[in-house]
Formats: C-alpha cells, structure tokens, sequence
C-alpha cells in the first residue's frame, strides 16, 4: 500500500487530469436526459426551431469534447 502511494505522489498531474475527465464525462453523461427534457418542453412544443439547434450544438460539443478527454486519459 506505501508503494502505491509513493507511484501516486510521482503523478499527480495525471491523477488530477483523469479525475477532472471522469467528473466531466459523468456530468456530461447525466446532464444530456435533462436537456433533452428542457429542449422537449421549452422549444420543441413551441416549435422554436433556432432554441433546437442551439442545444443540440452544445450536446454534440460537449459530446465531442468528452470523447476527446476520454481519447487522452487512454495515452496517459
């Protein structure tokens, strides 16, 4: 167990890093259902095009950018 401490005291970027990426990702992953639930009720029934498309592009930036930390917490 000190030995494991001892490695995870060498890298503490890299542990800071993965764990900044994994509460992204979380948040990312959990948020998506209650935009979509504020996007049904706030544009769709209203048929606000542009409201649409303005959350749909924060989904798939986000999206993109959680698969791209992802992508460098696997070269870590």
């Amino acid at each position: 167990l000190t030995s494991l401490l001892k490695l995870m005291t060498t890298s503490k970027r890299d542990l800071a890093l993965v764990i900044g990426g994994l509460i992204f990702g979380s948040a990312v992953m959990l948020g998506a259902p209650l935009v979509f639930g504020h996007v049904v009720d706030a544009y769709i029934t209203t048929a606000n095009y542009r409201g649409i498309f303005l959350y749909v592009g924060i989904l798939f930036a986000a999206f993109v950018l959680n698969y791209f930390i992802g992508y460098s917490q696997m070269m870590l």
